[in-house]
């Protein structure tokens, strides 16, 4: 770990953009073979792959073992790619990249009349660089972190390469913050009180039965999640929307959002419908949900 994120990511993120972009992908590859990533290595046990795969035969049951193992190969290399970029964040290329962005105006409505507005995004493709993106148009955007990322079993290059990561995107958001949940709830209650963006990740489980859940039928069945999203908007009568950013190959990256709801629309159909969206976009590109293997720890009905 040491050598790829002290010297091998911030190398490529100082070649063309093509060349370290195709290289990234070389890199995921490899990381495929060795079913290898900065979780599997924190905890000794390399699952990612075995995992990966059976999510997909989930999501796609119909597909050939050949064709699941080249999503599973394109997982990697998506999660090596995003990697990659958060280093081309770091080295302030922001600007040599071209993103194209869609289904703004429902959420800058909200925002001109005072209200606050939740998004949710997964880990899907260059969700980081939709939130920088989101703060380049504009909108105060703040973000939920986990200090999982800061556990010792984490290796330190890897918890330096996060704080860094961080602290770069904090540069784009229009004077936002990333903050951790754990350290500061409160914060994003404020934040949706003073007419702000708080985006939250809406592809985590609920792991116990302390968590509030909220069962959502997603990719195929009935699923427990956590409802912190929903019970923020709620709350502090906030509006709510989704949004993918998908990497479309060279410098290009687009931005799609969800229908903005209404915050006094905002009730468990509505959140539903804001995950039938996320649920569209993995069916078409399910190797670009890079977070596919936590796809098994889900609670189902």
């Amino acid at each position: 770990m040491w050598g790829e994120f002290t010297l091998l990511l911030p190398l490529l993120a100082r070649l063309p953009l093509r060349l370290g972009y195709r290289l990234a992908a070389w890199r995921g590859t490899l990381n495929w073979v060795l079913d290898r990533e900065w979780r599997s290595i924190s905890i000794g046990q390399r699952y990612i792959r075995a995992a990966t795969d059976q999510a997909i035969k989930q999501i796609l049951p119909d597909l050939s073992a050949t064709e699941t193992r080249s999503l599973t190969r394109r997982r990697f290399e998506t999660n090596s790619r995003e990697e990659f970029e958060a280093y081309l964040l770091m080295n302030d290329r922001m600007r040599e990249l071209s993103f194209s962005i869609h289904g703004l105006e429902g959420v800058r409505e909200q925002l001109v009349r005072g209200r606050g507005v939740v998004l949710l995004t997964m880990h899907f493709d260059s969700f980081i660089f939709g939130i920088i993106c989101l703060g380049m148009n504009g909108l105060v955007v703040n973000a939920m972190s986990s200090d999982i990322v800061e556990s010792p079993l984490v290796s330190g290059c890897v918890r330096r390469f996060f704080s860094r990561k961080y602290r770069g995107m904090e540069r784009y958001l229009h004077g936002g913050k990333i903050v951790h949940i754990e350290q500061n709830p409160r914060f994003f209650y404020q934040a949706l009180l003073n007419g702000e963006c708080v985006v939250v990740l809406a592809d985590l489980p609920a792991s116990s039965e302390k968590d509030h859940r909220m069962w959502m039928q997603f990719l195929g069945r009935e699923r427990s999640f956590l409802s912190g999203a929903f019970r923020l908007a709620r709350r502090t009568e906030s509006a709510l929307a989704g949004f993918v950013c998908q990497w479309e190959g060279g410098d290009k990256y687009t931005v799609t959002l969800s229908e903005c709801v209404l915050p006094e629309e905002v009730n468990e159909a509505s959140y539903h419908r804001v995950y039938d969206f996320f649920d569209a976009a993995i069916r078409r590109k399910p190797e670009r949900w890079w977070a596919s293997d936590i796809l098994r720890t889900f609670e189902t009905r």
